[in-house]
């Protein structure tokens, strides 16, 4: 079992608030990410439930008992992080041996989990080096292996894909998704990189500030945000946001964005319910907004090609209605110049309207 519940916790250093009042449960075998940009509270939350740091409010429970008081040693937490922390006068071997010998387990017990480990994560013939003599990868598969031998109820990763290249993070994002169906642990992993987090986590929690501002599967992250902050968060290239103000025109609610309007009569009720003024943001991600070289309905806004940026399989396309520039994706068979003049439309059906005040999404 690796069930872990934070009830409340709140951390302050000094006048900051690292953490504030949250509240998160993973369920056991699940693996999820914590996700948000530096000083968001991921690795402090991360050091309260492996026991590094005490929270100065809340419960944190594993396995439905509670933790508080009990030092690391004693809550079968594994941590792993990013600067990898092995040990550079011991082998491969050693390394990853070392919690086991902690634990004071017999040779031939120690040798059979580190052989079993090391097979799982293709590392085998690299027992015998030593760190110096690894690549950023085998280094991070040491670490994982030294993580993991003690098969702890719970594992947790303090963003361990940060000092990889491009293409090595690519591959271990796999590597990380094939472990977890292998070893069936609950892990938790703290990343600001909303890609990482979207691929691997069951479910990802983002934060900032110390606050959780919204935990789901990475699917309604994507298309259902709860707040601005995590709409302009999640997605790349990010979801555009323009600034409008409500008016009531001879019958129909519209949002003035300056240099153009839009027509969302049919969200009149949800807007005149939720939203605490006419201030109010618009928006569209970048997949959601079609181009045409003819107006194809009335619902169309002209506009002139800005950067046309090759993004294989999609074009980048930087559009500009008016002084508001707007990012959409086209086919790569899309062919334009810049100051050409074309025609955008929005899906009527992915549209978001946040309040301006409060941040929340109204629609």
């Amino acid at each position: 079992m690796g069930k872990v519940a934070l009830r409340g916790i709140t951390k302050r250093f000094g006048e900051k608030i690292a953490v504030n009042k949250l509240d998160l449960e993973v369920a056991d075998g699940e693996f999820v990410c914590l996700l948000g940009p530096s000083g968001a509270g991921k690795t402090t939350t991360f050091r309260i439930i492996a026991g590094v740091e005490r929270p100065d409010e809340g419960e944190i429970q594993i396995d439905d008992v509670l933790v508080n008081q009990l030092p690391p040693k004693d809550r079968d937490i594994a941590m792993m992080f990013q600067s990898y922390a092995l040990y550079p006068h011991k082998t491969v071997y050693e390394n990853i041996a070392y919690p086991l010998k902690k634990r004071r387990l017999s040779d031939s017990d120690i040798k059979n989990r580190v052989n079993q480990v090391a097979e799982t994560l293709g590392i085998s013939p690299l027992l015998d080096r030593l760190p110096k003599q690894l690549s950023g990868g085998e280094k991070q598969r040491v670490a994982m292996g030294r993580a993991i031998v003690r098969q702890p109820k719970a594992l947790l990763l303090d963003e361990p894909l940060t000092n990889l290249d491009a293409k090595l993070r690519e591959h271990m994002r796999g590597e990380f998704k094939r472990l977890r169906r292998e070893l069936k642990t609950t892990i938790i992993l703290a990343t600001p990189d909303q890609l990482e987090a979207i691929s691997m986590g069951d479910r990802v929690a983002v934060m900032n500030f110390g606050n959780l501002l919204q935990f789901d599967s990475p699917d309604v992250l994507y298309n259902h945000p709860t707040n601005l902050f995590v709409a302009g968060f999640i997605g790349s290239p990010a979801m555009n946001l323009v600034e409008c103000t409500l008016v009531d025109r001879n019958g129909r609610v519209l949002l003035n964005a300056g240099d153009f309007t839009y027509d969302v009569s049919r969200f009149k009720d949800q807007i005149k319910q939720q939203a605490t003024s006419s201030e109010l943001k618009l928006g569209i991600r970048p997949e959601h907004i079609s181009m045409s070289r003819s107006r194809a309905h009335a619902e169309c806004y002209e506009a002139e090609i800005y950067v046309v940026e090759p993004a294989r399989p999609d074009m980048v396309v930087e559009i500009r209605i008016g002084k508001i520039l707007l990012t959409a994706l086209a086919p790569e068979t899309f062919r334009a110049n810049m100051g050409d003049k074309v025609w955008v439309s929005f899906d009527r059906e992915k549209i978001h309207i946040f309040d301006k005040k409060t941040e929340k999404t109204i629609v």
